[in-house]
Formats: structure tokens, C-alpha cells, sequence
């Protein structure tokens, strides 16, 4: 993560486990600076080692995934929504998360948070049958 406005960096939260099919997935930001510019970064694969983004650290693979663009709320605050694939055959696809907000109090004017990873998985379960 990388400070921002405020002498922190933005921060992520996620507090909606990840379960295949769901249609109230969400992710967060907060700490960020109000009325910024922001995007979240969402793919399939890590980023290497060492990569960067406009001189900030780099935890999704560019061009690898999704990209939604936001502005902060007032609170310094965002939150992405969203409905979860549905095929059993993504149980267990992981995914790569990271907040990037446009900051000019950021070293490059680049805020971006922690990367996170979460993997899909089926709320429901079949008990083995019972011989």
C-alpha cells in the first residue's frame, strides 16, 4: 500500500465472504480522499514480484481482468457490488483485488491499498451419503 491524503493508505474492506452465486459481493474502500477518483483492479492472476503501476506497487496483473472506476464518497469512501458467477466449475477460482485512488498528497499522485486474493467457493454442501 501506498499513503495518501492523511498520511495513510487506503484501505480495503471486505467483509462479504465470496460464495458462487452471490448477489450481495461487495468490496470497499475507505481512508481514501473524499471526491478522488478511484478504481478497483479485479483478475484472475497475481501481478510478479516487484511490478508497478504508474510507480505504485502492483498487486493485480494488468490488462488481466476488470476495472471499475468510482469517486470516493464524501467519507472517504466507495464500495463495489457485485453478483458472483454462477457455474459450480469456478468453485475454488481465486481472485486478485486492489484499490488505486488519485491523490496528489500520494508520492506519483497514486494512493492504492493492500492487494487482496479470495476464492470462490459454494455455500452448500451434499453430506456424503451413508452406507
Amino acid at each position: 500500500a501506498t499513503t495518501g491524503s492523511g498520511g495513510r493508505p487506503p484501505k480495503m474492506i471486505a467483509d462479504v465472504p465470496p460464495g458462487l452465486g452471490s448477489t450481495s459481493f461487495r468490496i470497499g474502500l475507505g481512508g481514501a480522499r473524499p471526491g478522488a477518483p478511484a478504481a478497483l483492479f479485479v483478475g484472475p492472476r497475481r501481478a510478479a514480484p516487484g511490478a508497478t503501476f504508474h510507480g505504485a506497487p502492483l498487486y493485480v496483473e494488468s490488462g488481466a481482468g476488470e476495472v471499475h472506476s468510482f469517486v470516493v464518497a464524501g467519507d472517504g469512501g466507495v464500495t463495489c457490488h457485485a453478483d458472483l458467477a454462477t457455474d459450480p466449475a469456478m468453485i475454488g477460482a481465486e481472485f486478485f483485488a486492489q484499490w488505486f485512488v488519485l491523490d496528489p498528497a500520494a508520492a506519483g499522485g497514486l494512493a492504492v491499498s493492500a492487494g487482496a486474493e479470495f476464492e470462490l467457493f459454494s455455500r452448500y454442501f451434499r453430506p456424503k451419503a451413508r452406507r
